[in-house]
């Protein structure tokens, strides 16, 4: 029989000094570490993140730039529409004096004898001295030509059936009156009629005096305009009626605009201003700018294709959604380069997790009897020993020896 001796032994406790390697340092060490699920969330939201301010900032800087184009576009077609409206203001305003003059003095003077020669002399005279006007004419009550700036030998013809020899008959209104175009009886040609009431001494219809504009003039001066091929200038009656335009209709005696968006949905709100409008001419999107003609029955208006304005911000738009995808591209390879050597850490931890567990179990226990060995009374003796010194009791140990 094997002889088993028992000892006995009552310790005070006393301080300890715990070991380096005690459990709670490793629990310790443990808690402060993110799990392969918790940091591989923050690396794909933080990747995420930075993505989407890349893209935020890019849409933002395109937003910005396009506002800028749209912006120029806008100050350079009101500039424009200023020129023509200037152009037209001191062509009719001119014309205008020149037709005050001869109504005044046909109406003081008359237009017979030697007065009918004077008169042709001076509109001849006038239509050279007054840049656009192409012809002067005087009417009488009858339409019949009077007195005009061409040659003697013009076949002398009768307009009473013109759409401002009309008007000026059947109104008593003595101001200035711009009409549609026409086609002038004398050369052919496309003209705007500006004309004046001439009235007699009871106050009764006495005739018409004419000065013609040749829609070419203006044309020629929008040609001067810095617009693109698809950019548009033009003159129009506050009708709605065409008076020029650039580039020109094979129509444009017979066009009408006031179906447009300038004339229903901006000119009853504002005489002047800037929009972006889909014309219904030839149904091409411009930024336009209009403007009514100070004094005058006319609406100027220019505009610029949208295609021509944001050509260069669409090429600068293209090559920065290239690179911002370029950038979001490496991230995202990137992001999953890290994610998987992420996965790859968190294995290998886990292994070696469980190799020093298995370890741990080998080492505080006997490979015989598979019973705790020394290391393990050891590591109780330490736990046993800072409970007793915190609780100020003492420790017993009992030793068994077979």
């Amino acid at each position: 029989m094997a002889h088993c001796s028992t000892t006995v032994r009552k310790l005070h406790s006393a301080p300890y000094r715990q070991s380096d390697d005690s459990p709670m340092k490793h629990f310790s060490f443990m808690s402060t570490r993110l799990t392969a699920s918790a940091l591989s969330k923050a690396l794909i939201s933080f990747i995420a993140l930075v993505c989407l301010s890349l893209i935020l900032a890019t849409a933002w800087q395109m937003n910005q730039s396009k506002r800028e184009r749209i912006a120029t576009a806008q100050i350079a077609v009101s500039n424009i529409v200023l020129a023509a409206e200037q152009q037209a203001q001191d062509t009719l305003r001119q014309a205008d004096n020149t037709l005050r003059d001869l109504v005044e003095r046909v109406e003081h003077d008359g237009i017979a004898g030697e007065q009918q020669t004077r008169l042709t002399k001076l509109m001849a005279q006038a239509v050279v001295n007054v840049e656009g006007i192409q012809g002067l004419f005087i009417y009488d009550a009858q339409g019949n030509w009077v007195a005009n700036s061409f040659s003697k030998g013009v076949k002398a013809k009768t307009n009473d059936d013109r759409a401002y020899f009309v008007y000026h008959r059947d109104n008593p209104d003595e101001s200035i009156h711009i009409g549609s175009i026409v086609e002038s009886r004398n050369t052919g040609d496309m003209v705007i009629p500006i004309s004046r009431r001439i009235t007699a001494a009871d106050g009764s219809f006495a005739g018409v005096a004419l000065a013609t504009v040749p829609v070419a003039y203006f044309q020629k001066f929008f040609e001067r305009m810095d617009v693109d091929d698809k950019g548009v200038i033009f003159l129009a009656l506050n009708n709605g009626d065409l008076l020029a335009r650039r580039p020109t209709l094979t129509a444009l005696m017979t066009t009408n605009v006031a179906k447009g968006d300038i004339f229903t949905r901006y000119l009853p709100y504002s005489d002047s201003g800037t929009a972006v409008i889909t014309s219904v001419v030839d149904g091409i999107e411009r930024i336009y700018a209009y403007r009514r003609v100070s004094g005058l029955p006319i609406v100027a208006a220019a505009g610029v294709s949208c295609e021509y304005v944001l050509a260069p911000w669409w090429a600068y738009a293209q090559r920065s959604i290239i690179l911002t995808g370029m950038i979001i591209l490496a991230l995202v390879l990137l992001g999953i380069l890290l994610y998987r050597q992420i996965k790859q850490v968190m294995t290998a931890e886990g292994e070696l997790n469980i190799a020093r567990n298995e370890l741990e179990i080998i080492a505080q226990t006997d490979s015989l009897t598979h019973l705790p060995n020394r290391r393990c009374f050891d590591a109780a003796l330490h736990r046993e020993w800072g409970r007793a010194s915190r609780n100020h009791s003492t420790i017993a140990i009992i030793l068994l020896v077979f």
